[in-house]
């Protein structure tokens, strides 16, 4: 079995199946690009790792099987020999074969036999014949590796090993270990030197393989590493053998580069250009000078591969070779042969591969030193770096592909950042010190022939005797094909343009330019471009001739726009994208680290740091590049201080000046020496670069990216390029290793030709085939995964690439030309500004010319210099689009851009690297531009956008990649199309509403917007979480867009269409029952797990925590989507509609389990203290100030995080003292921002659900219109609405709160769980907002059909609201996070309270037996109520001074609503309840309630006009709440009100003469207020000296507002109720003082002696007699007596100083509009009989018309003469004490109005009377003298409204003026008695005389005074009027005496 076993696996040998497997089976694999470049195109939002390849599954089950076949080879000892063994033996074989046959020949002959003479000797090894050997089995390990990396680590073995952790703990961890082929190729090489390369190959191949643990550790080069440098070793017996190690690497490179050098005797003096780059590293050659190297290098030969003897001079040793070399000696040079190739290469390819991979290997290989023995016969010893062996075998002659490798070698080794290595001082360069000097040795080997392109050269007509074409490159006027191939001679002094023109070109691969490139990119990424590079040997030093090398010679002539030559040929389409891609990743490198310096002024190193982040920061926020920010930026902390030094020269123009001229030392060994004393100053490479491309005349680089970019097609012709490699590769692999080629087709032609002629026989001819089939085989060479990197100047991007693989090449040559623009976007507004703020007029000189020699002649080289005139990189994209409308398609460059944005890369390692690129340009311009002009630019001729919708809707639904650490694609296309979705536009070229298709396009981003949301993954995944809440964002802007007035009607109609589209896909019901209802079965809501979540989440992991603040945010549009649709669906016509709008709200209310309320159950609200976030929040204590400096607003949605401030981590961390830890700050901020982003979160989703909620119930009413028939389960009555109520107060309780008050409901799903989180104000907020909102829902009236769907709301639930809304006022209070928000919400249920509080007729809310804990919780909210009242609140907006005042007014001014209402409420009980006195008591003996009582009335001189009607409540509702008042000083800060009023009132009058401004005057505001507030007080049942006192206050303010009160009472009745209170107040005032006569303090009041008030009681007398006088208009009033009038007469003629005349007096009742219905002309006196006729008359008038309005005048006026008699009479005690003896009531006007009085009481009690008794026959009598005159039933039915009307006016009329009369009776009484004690007989008779008459008219003796309806006794009147009469015959008897 074991032999069966062997010779099986043994046959995949000999049928060479190996071969087959590696150059016919895996090329049928295809490419990676390839393979899933279909699958790629076809994703929508799936991630690239759920798109395995088929590509890559092929090959991975390959390598397994490999593995296994391999493994069993060397298990069983079967392993092939070498090659070189297998030609050992067939050659012995042969040699054995002959020497037989030769034998038998001469035994022939001895035996006498003819025999022939054999003169061919033994017969030729046919290598056709050779089997599958050793190379062969580890050239398809070899190719697997490179076709998947991944697949390497199916060739190693894994093991467990133990490492000591510390604190005697071991952990366990998974190693590769070598395998079993592996220990057996290391045993077989050491024993075989021909089996070395194959080993060497194998390692290279397994340094690709990744870790086990995913770390660079423990990869498959860090392995390699270690057994190359002995830390590990692959065989237990290392004893038999010696290990390779990297010094023999090292060792064998140096003795290859010393054998192929060439030896040209004993002329040492020549070999510099080996000896001396491996010598530089010693210190023993520092004495020469350094300028020797570049000249000596300077005037070597290059790699000359072809055999060209042009350089005859060359001191370079090419090798020992069996062929000589021209030169003026015999030379021999030493050629590579195949094992040596072989062997060399695998030697370059190890060190690359495993340097790529482990950055210790890199350490490592950098410090190997080997010892040598310099050769120049001095003995003197050096060592050989790394670097010096690598380089010195460029120098000798090798093949392009070994020197390509060796360039890659080096550029793998030199990556090594300061970082990786020993730390580095903090002013010590960051620059990678193997990358410096690897630029010395660069400048010394002078690859880029320097001193024969400069402009300033010498030698720059060349020196070899081979450049005698005078024209090269510049023919003129001839087609292409007539153009020269190349620019430069054949002379191998022009080094790497010599290697690219004549020995690259010849077979169209370019490897060793491609290495060298890809040597410049590495160099500039890990060293910059040191200014000073070449300064020993060039006056104008640095990296510009590298750079120029690269960007004016290769990049030309790989793209074709070089002029007057061809452009390169290429043997692939592979070829070409690779060497442009290498040329384009120097150019991007050195872009990308150039930093433009700022010019306006001098600033030091760390403010141009500083300036240049804030430039990043401006890149990524205002031009709109943050989705590739770190790609065209490298870190502030990689700027070098000496090349921002270079940096500013650029903007100088300076000189740089020769030794003479104080310049350099050794100036005449300078290379530009000849050219004068100076020279220019050269550019830096940035410089130059970053001005072609801004060029106004469209540099050469901007032209060469433009062609790059729609070259093949632009983004659709990508794929193209692989095709035809695709098709060839297979063609190839059907002749395995023998692919055809035209000379040995040729040859074979040939002989088949010969043969038919007979000249060759059969067996000639096969052997001739044979030997032309020989010739055909390919060699076994190493192969190499190229590096590559996707990231810019980082690595975190870096893999490897085939060669072959155009796609991949193509797509980073378009990914790098795609950020080379954005770059340079970038920077462009920097770069600009400092142009501006140089003095000098820029130009620039390059440093080398590319242009062919004429030899001998410097006459054509005149110096090259351009001036400098940039433009904005806007401008040139968008000349170069409109340019379509003139040539063709190629200049539309924007729309070919915005191509890419749909672009999914195959092959690179970020498959959004050139859509993200793509999509950043055109954001660049979108931010440049207006947007009808970027969409014009961007569309092209495509004028519906059809193109640009549709790259755009494909770049959205591309898969996010798994690592995404920057802006992720699909996050800043929604960015920018809602960025645009809002702008208020009527014009159709409009960026979003284009891209949601609104414009008409079918493949428009709003459908994958649906089918992305659609997936619940995509919403609940972190990745992708916030582009779903964008997407539902999104389908909220288009749905709201229907409100939009000015929306274009093609936009109008799509969004119509759209609109219809959500409904048909029954998208919203849909989406809310996903989000917020069952999921089947027991599974709970999305948002009850999220919220959840929220409750019990620690803040652990950032990344789910994320995800929940966005699936909120994303359930917050989506209610607020469901809002909106809600509204538009009341609109919609038709029964469909009408059904879809009766369940969408059946689903919401009326349903069995309404959503709205399981939503509101699942809502978070907070989160619950005494968790990680709350503890962390308090484990740290940042100062103030820090917090001040470091907070930033947070971003988002300006509606949704307007408000919301975080921390901005690296401002609170710089400003934090050394002392303090940075760490715990971190963490703290960290916690903080994560806590304000819920807060935000819960606060949107309460908000939405509040405007669905309330959006909802003002549907329902609309909703029961359009049903006829609600089904039961489907029927919303007040009954869900009063749950939804309760449950939403229950929501706001505080945990505390919940437990006094949840016995109050019997809602499910409310728990204590649910409600035991510290509530954000901010997310109470709208849900207070919606409780007021359904309060009034529930308190309107019910129909008969809201009562016949369900029960009424009866008092004991009106009861339990209220009680939960002052549990949730409570809450507020307990809320330790006091904000506006917090008290907005106490405001929001201060007035739902209000509301309720309305409704109370028999229920209180404090009832008997109510706990005491209950009791208190009422008296906590209203005393936070009193709290958040005590802010100033004004009749003005304008005398706010901030917003913030605005809204604290607004807050307290809700908050004294609920205070007014609810102490209204318990003052208007009028039982005498133990518990509300209890309340009271409680309520006003807190400290927090007198301090509040204290700021309210403080509130008094602050104007505040509406603080005074709340104090009124406060002392209507209990004594102790009067004291409390009394006590806070209320009196004094009314009384400092009335005396700035006062003041500022005198200033008034002072500047307006007096009359004329008193006549503008009005009486203040507040003063009203401040007057009730003093009757309250006043009334209220104060102690006496409290009264006292408060009285005495009382009358210094009356003497302020002494001139307003005399203006208020002479301009009645323009304030009629103000009149009356103030008339009340002084009352009061008065009766308080009479009541402390005894007083002291009364004695000393203004009330005795104070002239203003006098003057105010004088407007009091005056105001009573001609209201008195006027109880009714004049021409109503009956006459007066004869004796009253004749009285008046006379009196009036005494005077004889005083002029009267008695006219039409003018009365109140002509200021009074007429308002109301008609009404019966009142009765006014009886006395005459012609009342009737006053009556018509009166009715006739024009305007006269006695109406409701008139009789509210009447009644008012009655009521205001009745309170100021009460203020005469009181006010009589202190005139008697005043020594104002003339100071008395004027006896005809009192005279007149008690007849005025008495006769209309009289007469008003007849017309009742009358009514009473005769109802008919009055309205009949009445008819005819009213202007009511019925026409109709409907009349009928007003009259006897009207007529019930006027019987409740006359009746309260009628009483007012029965009081007035008697008041007079008495106010003359007392005027009487006052007059008795002093003798004046003429006013006695004036006195009695008027008086007199008047009681003889109205009999009030015997009759008393009329219409006292309340069966009050007449007789105190019918006694005054008596006591009246007996002092009047008094006074009378005196003066008639």
């Amino acid at each position: 079995v074991k032999s069966t076993f062997s010779k099986c696996l043994m046959v995949a040998s000999q049928l060479k199946s190996l071969t087959f497997a590696r150059l016919s089976l895996i090329p049928s694999f295809g490419m990676p690009s390839t393979m899933s470049s279909s699958s790629a195109s076809a994703t929508s939002h799936r991630t690239t790792s759920d798109d395995a390849s088929t590509y890559d599954f092929f090959v991975s089950i390959f390598a397994e099987f490999t593995a296994q076949y391999v493994d069993a080879l060397c298990h069983t000892g079967n392993i092939p020999i070498t090659r070189k063994e297998w030609y050992d033996e067939e050659l012995n074989l042969a040699q054995s074969e002959w020497m037989e046959k030769d034998q038998k020949r001469q035994f022939g002959m001895w035996a006498g036999h003819a025999v022939e003479e054999d003169i061919g000797g033994p017969r030729p090894v046919n290598v056709m014949d050779r089997p599958d050997c050793l190379e062969d089995v580890f050239a398809l390990i070899s190719c697997i590796c490179a076709c998947n990396p991944d697949g390497a680590q199916a060739f190693w073995s894994t093991a467990e090993e133990q490492h000591d952790v510390g604190e005697g703990q071991l952990e366990v961890s998974v190693v590769l270990t070598p395998s079993r082929c592996l220990r057996m190729l290391d045993l077989i090489q050491a024993e075989s030197d021909s089996a070395l390369f194959v080993y060497l190959s194998f390692l290279s191949s397994l340094a690709l393989s990744g870790g086990t643990d995913g770390t660079e550790a423990s990869n498959g080069a860090s392995m390699v590493h270690s057994f190359l440098s002995g830390n590990r070793t692959m065989n237990n017996h290392s004893e038999r053998h010696m290990h390779f190690n990297w010094n023999n690497a090292l060792s064998a490179i140096r003795w290859y580069a010393e054998q192929l050098s060439p030896e040209e005797g004993d002329d040492s003096s020549k070999k510099v250009s080996s000896d001396r780059i491996r010598r530089s590293n010693s210190t023993s050659d520092t004495t020469e000078s350094s300028s020797t190297y570049y000249y000596g290098a300077g005037g070597s030969s290059g790699a000359n591969t072809s055999g060209d003897n042009s350089s005859a001079n060359s001191p370079i040793r090419q090798g020992t070779s069996s062929s000589s070399y021209s030169s003026g000696k015999d030379t021999k040079r030493k050629e590579l042969d195949e094992v040596g190739r072989s062997t060399l290469m695998s030697l370059l390819c190890l060190i690359s591969n495993v340097a790529t991979r482990s950055a210790a290997a890199r350490e490592f290989i950098l410090s190997i030193q080997l010892p040598e023995i310099d050769s120049d016969g001095t003995g003197a010893s050096y060592l050989d770096g790394s670097l010096e062996i690598l380089f010195s075998l460029l120098t000798v002659p090798i093949p392009p592909e070994i020197q390509g490798l060796a360039f890659m070698a080096i550029a793998n080794l030199i990556r090594s950042r300061p970082t990786e290595g020993m730390p580095k001082a903090s002013g010590e360069s960051k620059k990678s010190q193997a990358a410096l000097r690897a630029w010395e040795l660069l400048e010394i080997c002078q690859f880029v022939p320097i001193k024969l392109l400069s402009q300033y050269s010498s030698y720059a007509a060349g020196t070899s005797a081979t450049t005698s074409m005078s024209t090269f490159g510049r023919q003129q006027n001839h087609g292409t094909s007539d153009l020269p191939a190349t620019c430069f001679p054949q002379s191998s002094e022009y080094m790497m343009i010599y290697q690219l023109e004549h020995v690259e070109a010849e077979v169209g691969t370019y490897p060793a330019t491609e290495g060298f490139l890809f040597l410049l990119s590495t160099l500039v990424k890990y060293a910059g471009c040191p200014s000073n590079l070449g300064s020993q040997w060039r006056l104008r030093p640095g990296c510009a001739p590298y750079i120029e090398y690269v960007t004016d010679f290769v990049l030309p002539r790989a793209t074709g726009m070089s002029k007057n030559v061809k452009t390169l040929p290429f043997a692939s389409v592979a070829d070409e994208c690779r060497l442009i891609n290498r040329a384009m990743e120097v150019v991007e490198a050195v872009l990308v680290r150039y930093v433009v310096p700022p010019m306006s002024e001098k600033k030091t190193f760390d403010e141009i740091k500083a300036q240049y982040s804030s430039n990043v920061n401006a890149a990524r926020v205002e031009l709109g590049l943050a989705p590739i920010i770190s790609e065209i930026f490298c870190s502030a902390e990689d700027i070098d201080e000496e090349d921002m030094t270079a940096a500013i020269q650029d903007f100088r123009n300076e000189m740089i000046y020769s030794q003479e001229d104080g310049g350099m030392n050794a100036a005449g060994q300078m290379l530009e020496a000849s050219f004068g004393k100076k020279v220019p100053f050269p550019k830096t490479p940035g410089f130059s670069i970053l001005t072609n491309i801004l060029s106004t005349n469209k540099g050469l680089l901007f032209k060469i990216i433009m062609k790059l970019l729609a070259e093949h097609g632009g983004a659709n012709g990508v794929q193209e390029c692989n095709k035809m490699i695709s098709s060839e590769s297979l063609a190839r692999s059907l002749f395995r290793e023998t692919p055809p080629n035209l000379a040995s087709t040729k040859n074979s032609m040939d002989f088949h030709a010969q043969q038919r002629q007979n000249v060759l026989d059969e067996a000639a001819y096969k052997e001739a085939l044979s030997t032309v089939q020989q010739s055909m085989l390919r060699p076994i060479n190493p192969l190499l995964l190229i590096s590559c990197s996707d990231g810019g100047c980082s690595d975190k991007n870096e893999k490897g690439a085939s060669l072959d693989d155009a796609v991949l090449w193509r797509e980073r040559t378009l990914v790098m030309s795609l950020r080379i623009l954005c770059a340079a976007a970038a920077r462009e507004e920097a770069f600009v500004q400092s142009m501006r703020n140089s003095t000098a007029s820029l130009s620039i000189v390059p440093t080398l010319l590319f242009k062919g020699p004429i030899h001998g002649s410097m006459t054509h080289r005149f110096v090259d210099e351009h001036k400098i005139n940039v433009s904005k990189m806007t401008q040139l994209l968008t000349s170069s689009s409109s340019a379509l409308h003139r040539t063709n398609r190629s200049n539309e460059i924007l729309p070919v851009i915005a191509e890419y944005v749909g672009y999914n890369a195959c092959s690179l390692v970020n498959p959004q690297g050139i859509a993200a690129s793509s999509f950043s340009i055109i954001s660049y311009v979108s931010h440049g531009m207006t947007q009808a002009e970027c969409i014009r630019s961007l569309c092209g001729d495509d004028i519906n956008g059809v193109g640009l919708t549709r790259a755009f809707s494909k770049g959205l639904s591309l898969p996010v990649p798994d690592a995404d650490d920057g802006a992720n694609l699909r996050d800043v296309i929604l960015d920018l199309i809602l960025s645009n979705v809002g702008i208020d536009s009527n014009s159709s070229l409009n960026f979003s509403l284009m891209m949601l298709g609104l414009s008409g396009s079918r493949h428009n981003c709003f459908d994958v917007i649906l089918d992305l949301v659609a997936d619940v993954d995509f919403v609940m995944n972190p990745a992708t979480s916030s582009a779903a809440t964008k997407c539902f964002e999104l389908i909220f802007r288009v749905s709201e867009l229907g409100s939009r007035g000015n929306l274009p009607e093609l936009a109008r109609t799509h969004q119509l269409l759209l609109t219809e589209k959500l409904r048909r896909s029954n998208f919203w019901h849909s989406q809310a029952v996903r989000y917020m209802g069952e999921r089947g079965g027991s599974a709970s809501s999305i948002l009850h797990e999220v919220s959840r979540y929220f409750r019990h989440d620690q803040g652990q992991d950032v990344k789910v925590t994320n995800r929940n603040n966005d699936v909120l945010h994303s359930i917050a549009w989506l209610l607020k989507g469901l809002s909106v649709e809600t509204r538009s669906l009341m609109n919609v016509r038709g029964l469909a509609r009408q059904n879809q709008f009766q369940s969408f709200i059946g689903l919401l209310l009326s349903h069995r389990d309404p959503l709205l309320l399981s939503a509101l159950i699942d809502v978070p609200l907070g989160q619950a203290k005494g968790g990680t976030i709350w503890e962390k929040l308090h484990s740290w204590n940042p100062s103030a100030d820090v917090l001040h400096n470091a907070k930033v607003p947070m971003k988002g949605v300006a509606e949704v995080c307007s408000g919301y401030e975080v921390i901005d981590i690296d401002i609170m961390l710089g400003n934090l003292d050394s002392q303090r830890p940075k760490n715990s700050a971190r963490d703290w901020a960290l916690t903080w921002n994560m806590f304000v982003k819920r807060s935000c979160a819960c606060s949107h989703v309460s908000q939405a659900w509040s405007d669905l909620a309330r959006t909802a119930f003002i549907c329902y009413p609309v909703f029961l219109n359009m049903t006829e028939q609600v089904e039961q389960n489907m029927a919303m009555n007040k009954r869900v609405v009063l749950e939804m109520l309760c449950a939403i107060l229950l929501r706001l309780l505080s945990p505390s709160h919940f437990d006094a008050l949840a016995q109050y409901s019997f809602l499910p799903g409310i728990t204590e769980g649910i409600v035991a989180e510290d509530i954000v104000p901010e997310c109470a907020m709208p849900l207070c907002n919606t409780v007021l909102s359904l309060t009034e829902v529930l308190l309107e009236p019910s129909s008969a059909e809201d009562d016949a769907n369900g029960p009424e709301i009866v008092e004991e639930d009106t009861a339990r609201v209220c009680m939960l809304i002052i549990g949730a006022i409570s809450s507020c209070a307990g809320n330790e996070a006091a904000s506006s928000s917090n008290d907005l919400c106490g405001a929001l249920l201060s007035c739902a309270l209000a509301r309720v509080l309305t409704t109370s007729e028999t229920w209180c809310i404090v009832s008997e037996n109510m706990p005491s804990r209950i009791l208190e919780l009422y008296a906590n909210a209203t005393s936070y109520l009193f709290n958040i009242s005590a802010s100033p609140v004004y009749a003005s907006q304008d005398r706010y001074s901030n917003a913030h005042d605005l809204q604290r007014g607004n807050i307290a001014l809700a908050a004294r609503s609920g205070l007014s209402s609810l102490f209204g409420h318990l003052n208007s009980l009028e039982t005498d309840d133990s518990m509300v006195e209890l309340f009271c008591s409680k309520l006003f003996t807190l400290e927090s309630v007198r301090k509040s009582a204290s700021r309210l009335s403080q509130l008094i001189a602050a104007d505040d006009n509406y603080v005074a009607d709340l104090l009124q409540q406060i002392v209507l509702l209990h004594s102790d709440g009067a004291r409390l008042l009394a006590k806070s000083g209320i009196t004094s800060e009314l009384l400092s009100f009335a005396h700035s009023y006062a003041t500022e009132e005198k200033k008034y009058l002072a500047s307006h003469m007096g009359v004329s401004g008193a006549a503008s005057l009005k009486s203040p505001p507040a003063l009203n207020g401040h007057l009730s507030l003093l009757n309250v007080l006043l009334s209220s049942p104060l102690p006496s000296s409290d009264r006292t006192a408060l009285a005495i206050d009382t009358m210094k303010t009356f003497k302020e507002y002494s001139r307003a009160g005399e203006r208020l009472l002479q301009s009645y009745p323009a304030e009629t109720e103000l009149t009356t209170i103030f008339l009340e107040t002084l009352y009061l005032t008065y009766s308080s003082l009479k009541m402390a006569a005894g007083s002291v303090l009364v004695g000393n009041s203004p009330a005795h002696v104070d002239e203003p008030l006098l003057k105010l009681e004088r407007s009091v007398l005056s105001l009573t007699y001609h209201l008195s006088a006027f109880p009714f208009p004049s021409e109503l009033l009956p006459p007066l007596p004869i004796g009253l009038i004749n009285v008046e007469k006379i009196h009036a003629s005494q005077m004889k100083t005083v002029a009267t005349t008695l006219s039409v007096v003018s009365t109140w009742w002509d200021k009074v509009s007429d308002s109301g219905a008609p009404l019966p002309t009142p009765p006014t006196g009886s006395s005459d009989a012609g009342v009737l006729q006053r009556y018509n008359a009166y009715n006739n008038r024009p305007g006269s018309t006695f109406s409701e309005g008139r009789y509210q005048h009447a009644i008012k006026s009655a009521k205001c003469l009745d309170v100021a008699l009460m203020v005469l009479l009181s006010r009589v005690a202190f005139v008697a004490k005043r020594n104002t003896g003339t100071f008395s009531v004027d006896a005809v006007a009192v005279a007149k109005g008690l007849c005025r009085c008495s006769d209309a009481s009289r007469a008003i009690e007849d017309r009742l009377a009358s009514m009473k008794s005769h109802p008919e026959e009055d309205i009949t009598t009445l008819l005819s003298s009213s202007i009511v005159n019925p026409n109709s039933q409907g009349d009928q039915t007003l009259l006897s409204q009207s007529l019930q009307l006027e019987k409740e006016y006359l009746v309260e009329v009628g009483s007012c003026l029965g009081q007035c009369a008697e008041k007079l009776i008495s106010l003359a009484l007392q005027d009487a008695r006052r007059m008795s004690e002093y003798e004046n007989d003429q006013e006695w008779a004036y006195f009695v005389g008027a008086l007199t008459p008047a009681l003889d008219h109205t009999q009030v003796e015997s009759k008393g005074v009329g219409c006292l309806f309340d069966d009050t006794n007449t007789e105190a009147s019918k006694l005054n009027a008596q006591a009246l009469r007996q002092e009047l015959e008094k006074m009378k008897a005196i003066f008639l005496r």
